[in-house]
């Protein structure tokens, strides 16, 4: 079992390299002779937290575009409104 700060100390480095290398570095077909599993499987629910954040910036930031245009609708509807 892990400690947490051995937890922590992958998870800091994991940040320095990113989701893609850390992932690259999971695919590398020699890696499961020298990496202990529990390292692999932390390093693999590190990449899905981390995309699961992905998803979720991407869905928040499309609904507040969308929030943003009809806003932005509404106060021009509003102001041609006042204007005619």
């Amino acid at each position: 079992m892990l400690s947490a700060e051995r937890k922590k100390s992958l998870a800091d480095h994991y940040e320095v390299w990113g989701v893609e290398e850390v992932r690259d570095e999971l695919d590398r077909p020699d890696r499961d002779q020298f990496v202990d599993p529990e390292v692999t499987a932390f390093a693999q629910s590190w990449i899905e937290v981390k995309e699961a954040k992905a998803r979720r910036r991407a869905i928040y930031s499309i609904v507040y575009a969308a929030i943003g245009l009809i806003l932005l609708g509404v106060g021009i509807a509003g102001a041609l409104t006042y204007a005619f």
